[in-house]
């Protein structure tokens, strides 16, 4: 309860999963949080995004390195670029994002 959340950064990442991360010196605050029962291995890092996420922090995850930012700086993330000939050997991972034009289109006129 009321940790903060650079030491369960450190904690969950660094010690319990064992990856490689960077935080942005911007994440800062607390979290608060408890686990009725032991948490395996394979879910904690969705229920540590899910703390973060509630806690307007984001995980962009590239490359096995994961990335903790604010959620609203995400959009600012790089997004992975793949070239290739062969569209079934270029690997897209994650969602893509693409503003779209949108037109109202009038309804059908009434049958008379």
């Amino acid at each position: 309860d009321d940790a903060d959340v650079f030491s369960v950064i450190q904690v969950i990442f660094g010690d319990v999963l064992k990856v490689n991360y960077i935080v942005d010196p911007s994440v800062k605050g607390r979290v608060n949080f408890r686990c009725a029962a032991p948490v395996a291995k394979e879910d904690v890092l969705a229920l540590m995004e899910v703390i973060l996420r509630l806690n307007g922090i984001g995980v962009v995850e590239e490359g096995g390195l994961y990335r903790i930012v604010p959620i609203a700086d995400i959009s600012r993330e790089p997004a992975p670029v793949r070239f290739g000939r062969d569209a079934q050997e270029v690997e897209i991972s994650g969602g893509v994002t693409q503003p779209q034009r949108v037109r109202r289109i009038p309804p059908p006129a009434p049958p008379q």
